[in-house]
């Protein structure tokens, strides 16, 4: 249900409803993050750098919004590579999107994949992913230290995520995070 599609020092892929609107995000020379941290109906999520929030730009109801996410390293690395990754083997972004399409085929929840881009540097690139937001989800780490997140226990939301890491073990579901 994707296709790649070509832009300026860029592989991307998207589902076949957000080609258009791929296409030309891309044809700009812009990335996929830079497009959302412009956007006028943006909202900044918690995560790993910025996140944004995007009402969808292929409509869908006034609710329904996409999340914008580039990818940053975590750990030691992250001070040696910044959010670059070494360009070998299967990129990130198609990496979650293939996880992504494997737990929902599994009866796993997941958030949408609607698009991946791929910005090569040499060895090296940098990426980003776009999903479906879900309506009313609250980060878990929102959830166990924020306080802003809406009220729900921490020792509900911690037994919730380990029941949803299991039943992606029990599915076969792997993701390197």
């Amino acid at each position: 249900g994707y296709r790649p599609v070509m832009g300026i020092g860029t592989w991307a892929f998207g589902a076949e409803r957000a080609i258009p609107w791929l296409e030309e995000v891309l044809t700009t020379g812009q990335t996929l993050h830079a497009w959302a941290a412009s956007h006028p109906g943006r909202r900044e999520m918690s995560g790993r750098g910025r996140v944004y929030s995007v009402p969808a730009p292929l409509g869908g109801g006034p609710a329904a919004r996409w999340v914008v996410r580039h990818y940053h390293r975590g750990g030691a690395i992250a001070r040696r590579l910044g959010d670059r990754y070494l360009a070998l083997g299967r990129p990130r972004p198609l990496h979650e999107a293939h996880a992504s399409v494997e737990a929902g085929r599994r009866g796993i929840p997941t958030p949408t994949v609607v698009a991946g881009a791929v910005y090569r540097e040499g060895p090296f690139y940098r990426a980003a992913l776009v999903t479906e937001e879900i309506p009313g989800a609250a980060d878990l780490a929102d959830v166990l230290f924020s306080g802003a997140a809406p009220a729900m226990d921490a020792e509900a939301a911690l037994t919730a995520a380990g029941a949803l890491v299991c039943r992606l073990e029990a599915a076969g579901v792997h993701h390197p995070d």
